[in-house]
Formats: C-alpha cells, structure tokens, sequence
C-alpha cells in the first residue's frame, strides 16, 4: 500500500492561477480585426518586373529504370527485384493521357508501345 505525499507546499503559499480562456479572450479583443481576405489570384512569376507566360511543359528525352521489389515467400530469400518504370507530368496530358485515362501497353522488342484505345 502507497502512501500519499504530502504537497511540497501548502495552497496557501501556491500563486494564484490564471484562468488561460479569460486570459486568452482578453488579448484577443485586444488585437486590431483582420483586413478581409484578398480573393484576387496570385500574378504569374514575374521576370526582370514584366509578366511571363507559363511554361510549355517539356517532353522527358529518357528515364532511368529503377527497381522495386516483390515480396519474398516466408522462409525462402529476400524480396525479389523487378524493374519499374514511371512516367508523370504535363505533357502526358497534352498528348491526350488525360488523369484516369484507360491505356494499352504493347510490349516489343526493346520498346514499350502506350495507346489510348480507340
């Protein structure tokens, strides 16, 4: 069985103790209120002070084929390595790979065929 301790100091001799939300309320009505928000879109990047079109996105010349890995059975090895590849950006979109786009993927001799069906 534990004993309680008694408190190192008595309630007497403990400071007073703020109420925090009448505290925190009370520096908040201080505060001056905030402007609205601007809803105005944000300008282009600027250059040397005059606005630029958006960039034409580029298509990749070449990607390197990482690695990524297969579970490997309990018991048996370590995972098994298999090549992956991954292609993203702009211009798939503007070659008609919209986001959810079904695609067919050919397999040829050193070469990856990707079509949206017709």
């Amino acid at each position: 069985m534990s004993r309680r301790r008694a408190p190192a100091t008595s309630r007497v001799n403990r400071p007073a103790r703020r109420d925090t939300r009448t505290l925190a309320q009370t520096l908040l009505d201080a505060l001056p209120p905030l402007p609205p928000p601007d809803l105005q879109p944000d300008p282009l990047p600027t250059r040397r002070g005059r606005l630029s079109a958006p960039r034409r996105p580029r298509q990749p010349r070449q990607c390197t084929v990482s690695c990524t890995y297969y579970p490997g059975a309990h018991g048996h090895g370590g995972d098994q390595p298999v090549p992956h590849l991954r292609l993203s950006g702009l211009w798939l979109e503007q070659l008609g790979f919209a986001i959810g786009a079904k695609v067919r993927i050919t397999a040829q001799e050193g070469r990856l065929v990707i079509e949206l069906p017709a």
